[in-house]
């Protein structure tokens, strides 16, 4: 079985990421990565201290994980060409995507008409919301750079402290937050 690293040019990412020797590391709200995949199985890896993510074929829900493993395999029952998507789930832990184990081919997913840039707090965070709605119904892409309990001027809001921030440190806007490749928890 090839290991197809995640630096190969068919993975389109969407969202804010990071590349790393080992891995792309997806921050944020829900970054996606895409790709064309024609074969029977692939197995996704990943890396970190948290694995959840969600799989979709074709826009249908496969899974989603509960963190428990860094190696998922996906099965197809057919010899088509389907849209592989891996989302990440949770704007509290980064996804760390090394790349996918398999014997099948994959080429690289197109870019939709619209890409969508959402910026926010608890509203815009909410993958049920609209946030996660527009893009979907529309059938676009979108980057989303938001965490619920962000205040969007400094040094407002109420989301959990880093363990290595002293009281006296402001909490972080989203004013100045946009600007990091992670969110501040």
């Amino acid at each position: 079985m090839a290991f197809i690293k995640a630096n190969n040019n068919d993975f389109n990412f969407h969202g804010r990421w990071q590349e790393t020797d080992e891995a792309f590391i997806g921050n944020w709200c829900r970054p996606y990565v895409e790709f064309i995949f024609k074969g029977q199985e692939f197995t996704i890896v990943t890396k970190g201290p948290n694995a959840e993510y969600l799989v979709t074929i074709d826009g249908e829900k496969y899974v989603s994980t509960e963190g428990k493993s860094h190696k998922l395999t996906v099965i197809i029952n057919d010899s088509n060409s389907h849209l592989i998507r891996i989302a990440k789930t949770t704007t509290r832990y980064f996804l760390e995507f090394c790349g996918i184990e398999t014997e099948g081919e994959i080429t690289k997913a197109p870019n939709r008409k619209t890409h969508y840039l959402f910026i926010g707090d608890s509203l815009v965070d909410a993958g049920c919301g609209f946030s996660g709605v527009i893009p979907k119904e529309t059938n676009s892409d979108y980057t989303c750079i938001a965490q619920g309990g962000l205040a969007l001027c400094r040094g407002r809001g109420y989301y959990p402290r880093p363990s290595d921030r002293t009281l006296e440190d402001k909490r972080e806007g989203m004013e100045d937050a946009f600007y990091n490749m992670q969110a501040p928890i």
